[in-house]
């Protein structure tokens, strides 16, 4: 185990096979501690994860393209995964422990049985039908946190779809629905509107109607995209939906249908004379996962005027823009323990400034909003 040097947690490296994983993306048995888990345990939760992963990459060919003639599985002995046509019958595991448990999801991938080398080269083309599927949305979306009763909603549609009591075409509609009202929650959908950006020349987020300061634009919505280094090596294009480690989009960086109404996504970084007015806040909730962010405007907005938000400093860019950040972040006591629901607003001027403290903010639980207050939690 092994601790980011940004402060982003701890991960898991494995050098038998080269993979590493947060260990948020790890679902270890009730009771089990990252530190006191098994061998079996932690490879039981790699395969897991390596199952329900929404970004797959074949082994040997290189392609992302999956469709249920050609499904992807997962190479026993380097724990990658690979086309069925890519692969052959499952030869050995790396842990003979768990070898029944997960013997139909393993195949040999073709690299590890020396039929061919792996292709270096990122081999492009596109989503195919199949991923654009109903089936294939709700597939992705079991690699994710959501709240029982959204899971539960998605598991009853999925029944419909294999009896053929619903079309695909419904529960797509269905299932964008649902993540829409998820990632956008109290309807805040309704606050924004896309529409072409005429400064920056592609679609935008603007204000439907006039929106209120601290007014919930939506959580970010995505995939954990765990391995999009290794991919990117191989010319994997630079994905332009992620935040933090969410990717809202394919391997081609295009939205994936499920979450198309889920605005942030599209919010824009500011132009070089503007400003930000929306800021990013980390979530801290039991239905969402560690390290989601929500977008909250930090000022009134107009009818018609458009989000900006900074997209951090580490984020590749190939256009003119303005560093103008806006933050939220939790505010602990003076015992290093968090206020409940407190957050401080920190403001970044340029790359190298110092951050300024805007304010402090806290959750109201029973209206799902913030209102000012100071640095201890009370109202102002």
């Amino acid at each position: 185990m092994n601790e980011d040097k940004d402060g982003q947690g701890d991960y898991f490296y494995c050098p038998v096979v080269e993979l590493s994983t947060w260990t948020r993306h790890l679902d270890l048995p009730p009771g089990v501690t990252p530190e006191s888990a098994t061998d079996a345990q932690l490879y039981c939760a790699l395969y897991d994860r390596q199952i329900r992963e929404a970004y797959k990459m074949c082994q040997g060919c290189a392609s992302p393209r999956e469709t249920f003639s050609d499904a992807f599985y997962v190479c026993g002995t380097c724990a990658r995964h690979c086309h069925h046509s890519c692969s052959s019958a499952c030869s050995q595991v790396l842990c003979t422990e768990i070898w029944e448990q997960y013997a139909p999801y393993l195949r040999t991938c073709d690299v590890c049985a020396k039929r061919r080398e792996p292709l270096n080269v990122f081999v492009p083309g596109g989503m195919t039908s199949d991923q654009l599927s109903a089936q294939a949305a709700m597939n992705r979306l079991k690699s994710v946190q959501l709240p029982h009763a959204v899971r539960d909603r998605l598991g009853a549609l999925e029944e419909r779809l294999v009896s053929g009591r619903v079309s695909d075409a419904d529960a797509m509609n269905d299932v964008t629905a649902m993540m829409t009202d998820h990632y956008c929650p109290r309807g805040g959908h309704r606050l924004f509107k896309l529409a072409m950006s005429k400064s920056k020349g592609g679609i935008g987020v603007f204000a439907a109607r006039f929106v209120p300061r601290l007014t919930r634009v939506g959580i970010y919505p995505g995939y954990p995209d765990p391995l999009s280094g290794e991919q990117g090596s191989r010319g994997r294009p630079t994905p332009k939906y992620a935040l933090a480690e969410f990717n809202a989009a394919d391997y081609y960086n295009a939205s994936f249908p499920e979450l198309k109404g889920c605005l942030t996504q599209f919010i824009n970084e500011p132009g070089p004379d503007e400003g930000s007015n929306v800021a990013w806040l980390q979530e801290v909730s039991p239905t969402i996962e560690d390290g989601r962010l929500s977008i909250y405007t930090v000022r009134d907005l107009q009818e018609g005027e458009e989000c900006t938000l900074s997209y951090g400093p580490l984020y590749p860019r190939d256009y003119p823009y303005s560093y103008d950040a806006y933050s939220f972040h939790p505010v602990s006591d003076d015992d290093g323990h968090q206020c409940k629901g407190v957050y401080a607003l920190w403001y970044y001027a340029n790359r190298e400034a110092e951050a300024v403290c805007k304010g402090h903010v806290r959750y109201e639980e029973k209206t799902d909003t913030f209102r000012d207050c100071d640095s201890l939690g009370t109202w102002l």
